[in-house]
């Protein structure tokens, strides 16, 4: 790649296909609605995914090297950081996908000056992302925080910067930090639609903010007494879940449709919940709640507050990430399993032959 520092050379792939290729069959614990990989290949799993453009993709990490990989089919982009050549230096890729798009987030970082940094973000449709070399945006003093997690539309990526406490917004020779009164708070799950980002700002409560390259972080929602979390979008609508802890515990789904204006803001009870969710990804309508103890999926259409649940075989430990599943959609969910032998594969259910509860 043109353009990066000597001292943490990026490789691209040329030919990404070769690096990886899926293969499916019907689990043999469920073979209706159900395909598992046959395929087993020497990369670490992660629950990080989207289900974009009628397919799902996931991200494959294996030391310096990062893979979008389409799931129907082969690695679409992927690029490789090898051992840096500055003593002390390490070169951090990461990738997102959305709404047609793919971006890639590079992080060059002294160990021992970890302010002098280098960021450089790319953005493009994702059939060109892994072509792409021209970034969109370059700090060639870089930022003092990693992103923990990427949102992309097709006009912006979000960054959710930790341990630094902000988000970042970047667009074609533009960026901005989102961060500013009354939103001071610790910024969680940033999620971007179009223009704009939406995320959770934890600070005395935990409510919902927004804003966007020119517009500075407000806040859209307030629920207090009430707190705010699990906030996801399907880009179209947010859903979330509101904590009460008096008079009485009661826990609650909400959803409202995306907007731009405060004001227009109209927030929905779904229903209320049974249990506290603790990880939830949503898409096409549908909120998903993983649990444990059972380990299940729970899957929640908004429109009606009605819900599916599927149990996952024994000998299946359900992958445990901040973003599982992987993916959520009206037609099929993607999440990490490993079994009772320790084999790591991926599942695509089809949600359509869950019966309802």
């Amino acid at each position: 790649m043109p353009g990066v520092p000597e001292r943490c050379p990026l490789l691209r792939a040329l030919h990404p296909e070769v690096l990886y290729r899926s293969e499916w069959e019907p689990c043999p614990e469920q073979p209706t609605g159900c395909l598992r990989e046959t395929n087993r290949h020497p990369y670490r799993y992660t629950d990080l995914g989207w289900f974009d453009g009628e397919r799902g993709y996931i991200w494959v990490g294996v030391g310096g090297m990062v893979m979008i990989v389409d799931l129907t089919g082969t690695a679409v982009a992927a690029w490789w950081a090898p051992d840096p050549a500055g003593e002390g230096y390490i070169c951090l890729p990461r990738v997102a996908v959305g709404d047609g798009f793919g971006a890639l987030y590079l992080s060059y970082i002294n160990r021992r000056a970890p302010d002098l940094d280098w960021t450089t973000v790319y953005h493009a449709p994702l059939d060109e992302i892994g072509s792409t070399t021209d970034p969109i945006v370059v700090l060639d003093e870089g930022l003092p925080s990693q992103p923990q997690r990427l949102s992309v539309s097709s006009r912006v990526v979000g960054a959710e910067i930790q341990p630094g406490a902000f988000n970042m917004l970047f667009a074609d020779g533009r960026w901005t930090a989102l961060w500013g009164e009354p939103v001071v708070g610790t910024p969680q799950r940033v999620t971007v639609v179009g223009d704009f980002a939406y995320w959770e700002d934890w600070q005395d409560l935990q409510r919902i903010a927004f804003g966007s390259l020119d517009q500075p972080a407000a806040w859209l929602y307030r629920a207090d007494p009430a707190q705010i979390r699990k906030l996801n979008s399907d880009g179209a609508n947010l859903a979330w879940v509101q904590l009460y802890f008096e008079p009485e515990i009661r826990i609650e789904l909400w959803t409202a449709p995306v907007v731009t204006d405060a004001a227009e803001f109209s927030p929905r009870l779904v229903r209320t919940l049974a249990e506290n969710p603790t990880i939830t990804r949503m898409g096409d309508g549908w909120f998903a709640i993983l649990y444990g103890e059972p380990q299940r999926i729970a899957l929640i259409e908004l429109e009606t507050g009605r819900s599916k649940t599927w149990v996952a075989p024994d000998g299946w430990g359900l992958s445990i990430h901040s973003d599982a599943p992987a993916y959520v959609s009206s037609v099929e969910v993607g999440f990490h399993v490993r079994d009772s032998d320790r084999n790591d594969f991926f599942v695509r259910l089809d949600p359509r032959t869950i019966p309802w509860d």
